[in-house]
């Protein structure tokens, strides 16, 4: 399969970076209430309460440690903008999204992998830890 169609197929948009994913509200989550606007009654739908599932959020992405990363123009970049996790986390409160763990980024040993020694068991802890009390 050639690169832009795995980059097409893991990212839902050109400004989104490619394998990150962006949680929306499905449509059938919205509540509706009596609003008495009579025939304007679809005006009345709502997000779904804050603490329904169906805005419950996390953030992750798949980095190079900055002291492994040979370019200086890219770890400059990194630097000054860090890491994907915390913009997707941003995007996904922008859009009603609550944050159940903060962002975490998971190292990884080339371009396409794979994970460093000791991260897949990190981020399966992690998974296992979202959802769960604080």
């Amino acid at each position: 399969m050639p690169c832009a169609s795995v980059a097409a197929i893991a990212s839902a948009s050109r400004t989104e970076p490619p394998g990150s994913m962006m949680a929306v509200m499905p449509a059938l989550a919205a509540s509706s209430t009596e609003s008495g606007k009579g025939k304007k009654a679809s005006e009345a739908i709502t997000v779904p309460r804050a603490r329904s599932p169906a805005r419950w959020a996390a953030a992750f992405d798949t980095r190079f440690a900055l002291e492994s990363i040979d370019s200086s123009t890219v770890r400059f970049i990194v630097k000054t903008g860090g890491y994907a996790a915390s913009t997707i986390a941003k995007e996904l409160k922008k859009r009603g999204g609550n944050l159940v763990a903060a962002p975490e980024g998971f190292l990884v040993t080339g371009e396409k992998g794979p994970l460093k020694e000791g991260e897949l068991e990190r981020a399966k802890e992690w998974g296992r830890g979202l959802g769960q009390p604080g």
